[in-house]
């Protein structure tokens, strides 16, 4: 705990698992392509420390994509949901982005975007905390999709932008 009394170390949060699946092209139209996501995340990280949830997530986001000149653009919608465990319980979480991605060739892109996450008031043991939280980032990364391999990998730095944000972080993914 720091001198505020906030918790906040480093450290592998809690580890989640999703499907997600185009949306159908009667819904978008020709140019726009849309996904969808559900999953759930499982409470690996440390919630004394402030890098995990201390119950289970249940999550859904919604996406679309749409080509802008040389640029593709694209914007999301997510909410998450939390269970209570270890006496933890995370405000539930609105989360949006928009951005946009340019293509290097044929295996690489340059992205960014901006990303902003409204939690709900978090409880600690049976206390509920008097301030919701509003955390906003700016994430320029890039993605590399090898054209022989069924995957591609995604690499983020996060820029906070908020009092509430932290003030740097790293996000790597791999899709197949």
């Amino acid at each position: 705990m720091d001198s505020e009394g906030v918790y906040d170390d480093s450290g592998i949060t809690d580890l989640s698992f999703g499907a997600k699946g185009k949306l159908p092209k009667e819904w978008m139209g020709d140019s726009l392509k849309g996904v969808g996501e559900f999953g759930v995340s499982i409470p690996t990280g440390d919630p004394d420390h402030g890098i995990g949830a201390g119950g289970f997530g249940f999550f859904g986001n919604v996406g679309m994509t749409a080509p802008l000149r040389a640029v593709r653009g694209y914007a999301q919608l997510g909410m998450k949901l939390y269970t209570e465990g270890r006496n933890t319980q995370w405000g539930n979480t609105l989360s949006y982005s928009a951005g946009g991605m340019y293509s290097l060739g044929s295996e690489w892109m340059l992205s960014g975007d901006v990303r902003v996450l409204t939690h709900a008031k978090d409880k600690i043991d049976g206390v509920t905390l008097p301030d919701a939280v509003q955390e906003a980032y700016l994430a320029p990364g890039g993605v590399w999709h090898p054209a022989d391999l069924p995957f591609e990998t995604q690499g983020l730095l996060l820029i906070g932008l908020t009092g509430d944000s932290y003030d740097f972080g790293l996000q790597a993914g791999v899709r197949f």
